[in-house]
């Protein structure tokens, strides 16, 4: 009996105990569903946040990708600029001394200035005595302008008197040009009846006579030098007997009487 009872204060710690851990087993459940509800959730978040992840970690690869593509060009672009730059600055170096020059040829420009002002007022005083000169010559201008009438006046008398003295002139010319018209008709006419006469005279006298004449002209033209320019003259033929005659250079042949006396006669005019 006694066994009994403490067979049974035993079962009955043991079920306290139990009991207990029971209790505690629910407790330790309820947290574990809680923590496992609560670790579901962390794992949906995870994996959604995987997903996300992986999808940044693709976006991040392609921007990647592009931002390396991005950093090639970008290196090209900065060893252009970089090229650029030597450019610029070699390019500045000249400016600066172009700017250094520029600056001493302002500093010139203003010592040149300074000059200038100075020529400038002295202009002015030469422009005072200037305007005065030419007051002056203003009213020797008006003084003179009644005597530019005047010669106005006398030019163009002088100019009628011109004109009055042209007309003359080609009246004198119209007469000199009658005169030698009439002239020359009258020296054509004599010349033609002087040969018409002596053509008569020749055929009238003997041999012996025209004989005479022949002589005679030529006499008269031995003076006469022979020239490349001669036409008619005298001319020693060849031979024994070497006798002279009247000779036509120009035809080469011997000259008529006709044409001897012709020549005669304007020898004579001229």
């Amino acid at each position: 009996m006694e066994s009994l009872n403490n067979e049974k204060n035993t079962l009955s710690v043991e079920k306290t105990r139990v009991l207990c851990d029971v209790e505690s087993l629910r407790s330790e459940k309820t947290k574990m569903a809680s923590d496992i509800c609560l670790l579901n959730k962390r794992k949906s978040v995870l994996e959604s946040d995987i997903e996300s992840d992986e999808k940044e970690k693709s976006k991040l690869g392609t921007e990647l990708e592009f931002f390396g593509k991005e950093k090639e060009q970008l290196q090209s672009d900065i060893n252009l600029l970089d090229k650029n730059k030597r450019g610029l600055q070699s390019a500045i170096g000249v400016l600066i001394k172009e700017t250094t020059m520029q600056g001493n040829c302002i500093e010139n420009m203003n010592s040149n200035k300074a000059v200038l002002e100075k020529d400038i007022e002295l202009l002015n005083s030469e422009k005072a005595i200037i305007a005065s000169e030419l007051e002056l010559l203003n009213k020797e201008k008006a003084i003179t302008a009644s005597e530019k009438i005047q010669l106005e006046v006398d030019v163009e008398l002088l100019n009628q008197e011109k004109d009055r003295l042209h007309i003359d002139v080609e009246l004198l010319e119209e007469e000199k040009d009658t005169l030698h018209k009439v002239l020359s008709e009258e020296k054509d006419e004599f010349i033609h009846s002087a040969i018409n006469e002596v053509n008569e005279k020749v055929v009238a006298r003997d041999y012996q006579e025209l004989w005479e004449a022949q002589q005679e002209l030529i006499k008269q033209m031995e003076s006469v030098k022979v020239t490349r320019d001669t036409v008619i003259g005298v001319k020693r033929m060849r031979g024994e007997s070497g006798d002279q005659v009247l000779w036509n250079f120009r035809d080469k042949r011997r000259a008529t009487l006709k044409e001897v006396i012709s020549f005669q006669v304007h020898r004579t005019d001229k």
